[in-house]
C-alpha cells in the first residue's frame, strides 16, 4: 500500500490525490486513512429510485484490493476514484465498487439466488487443505489477526477466502495430497521426471503471491529459479515491461534453461507514467470490462504476452 502513496507523491500532480502542500507521501496516507475511518464511523446512504446503499470504509478498501493487481493501469484511476470521494462525491466509486442494497442485507429464504462466481474456488481450496475441518472458531479469528497485522488495509479482505471453510463438513472423495515437489530435470523426457528445471517469476511486490512463496516453491523442486522483476503488482510480467525478463522466458522456453537462482531483472513503467513507455491504456473503469481489469490496447497485450499467448 505504501508504494501506492509513493508513487503517487513522486509525479506531483498528476496524481489526483497529492496536495499542493504535501510535503511526503505520510501525508496522503493520512488523509485516505481518515476518509476511511470516517467512513467506517459514518456511512454515507444513496438512495437509487426505490433502493438505498450504504459507502462503508470496506468499500474503500474493497477497490485498493483490485488496483493493486495491476498499479500500472489502476492506480490513477483509484486516485481520481479517492479524489471523488474526499470530496464527497461517490459517484465513480459506486461505479466501481460492488455495493449491495440495503434491502438486499436480509433476503427471504424463498428467494433462490444465483450460484456465487467464486464457489467454485472455495469448494476447492477447502478441500485441498488438508486440516479444513478440524479448523475451529478461534484458528480463524487468530488467522484474521494474522492478516490485518500483515495489511491492515488488504489483510481483512484476503481472510475471505479460507474462512469460507468454517463449518466445512463433507470432503471430496479425491483429493491430491502430495507430494508437493519434483526429482531434478532430466532432458530425456523420463516419466515422471521434468524435462527441464522449474522457473518461477515473481515481482518485488506482489499482493498475491508474495516472494517468499517463490522461495518456498522453489525449495521442493531442485535446480528451480527465481527470478525477482522489480516491479510491483499480481505476477512479473504483466506488471512492467522488462527485457531481462523477456530474454530469460525466451531462453527457458526454447532451451529449457534457467538463471541463477534469485537472479534480479530490472524494469520500466511505473503508475502515471504509461505514456512515456509507449503505453496507451484505455480508461474503461477500475475494474475494466467487469472483470477487474482495465484493458490496455494491443501493444501493451504483446508487451505482456511476448509469446502472444
Amino acid at each position: 500500500m505504501d508504494y501506492f502513496y509513493d508513487a503517487c507523491f513522486e509525479v506531483a500532480d498528476r496524481c489526483a490525490i497529492r496536495a499542493a502542500g504535501d510535503t511526503s507521501s505520510a501525508d496522503i496516507k493520512k488523509r485516505i486513512n481518515k476518509l476511511i475511518a470516517d467512513l467506517d464511523e459514518a456511512p454515507v446512504s444513496f438512495v437509487e429510485g426505490k433502493y438505498i446503499r450504504a459507502v462503508t470504509g470496506n468499500d474503500i478498501r474493497s477497490t485498493f484490493f483490485t488496483s493493486v493487481y495491476k498499479p500500472i493501469g489502476m492506480f490513477p484511476r483509484q486516485a481520481r476514484l479517492l479524489a471523488d470521494a474526499l470530496d464527497g462525491n461517490f459517484t465513480l466509486l459506486m461505479e466501481n465498487a460492488d455495493i449491495p442494497r440495503i434491502q438486499d442485507s436480509c433476503v427471504s429464504d424463498n428467494i433462490t439466488l444465483p450460484l456465487p462466481a467464486y464457489d467454485g474456488l472455495y469448494a476447492i481450496a477447502c478441500n485441498d487443505a488438508a486440516d479444513a475441518p478440524e479448523r475451529s472458531l478461534e484458528y480463524y479469528q487468530d488467522l484474521i489477526k494474522q492478516l490485518k497485522s500483515d495489511s491492515d488495509m488488504l489483510g481483512a479482505k484476503w481472510a475471505e477466502v479460507p474462512i469460507q471453510c468454517l463449518g466445512l463438513q463433507g470432503r471430496a472423495k479425491w483429493r491430491f495430497q502430495g507430494p508437493w515437489a519434483t526429482p531434478p530435470a532430466d532432458p530425456g523426457l523420463k516419466e515422471g521426471i521434468p524435462a527441464a528445471p522449474l522457473l518461477l517469476l515473481t515481482s518485488r511486490l506482489d499482493p498475491v503471491t508474495p516472494l517468499v512463496n517463490a522461495y518456498r516453491m522453489s525449495s521442493g523442486h531442485p535446480g528451480s529459479a527465481v527470478v525477482i522483476q522489480e516491479s510491483v503488482g499480481h505476477c512479473a510480467v504483466p506488471s512492467g515491461w522488462s527485457e531481462c525478463t523477456n530474454q530469460i522466458l525466451r531462453d527457458y522456453f526454447e532451451h529449457g534453461v534457467v538463471p541463477k537462482n534469485g537472479t534480479i531483472c530490472t524494469s520500466t513503467c511505473k503508475p502515471w507514467q504509461e505514456k512515456e513507455c509507449g503505453l496507451e491504456l484505455q480508461s474503461t473503469g477500475l475494474f475494466g470490462h467487469g472483470e477487474g481489469h482495465s484493458w490496455p490496447d494491443r501493444s501493451w497485450f504483446d508487451r505482456r504476452f511476448p509469446l502472444g499467448i
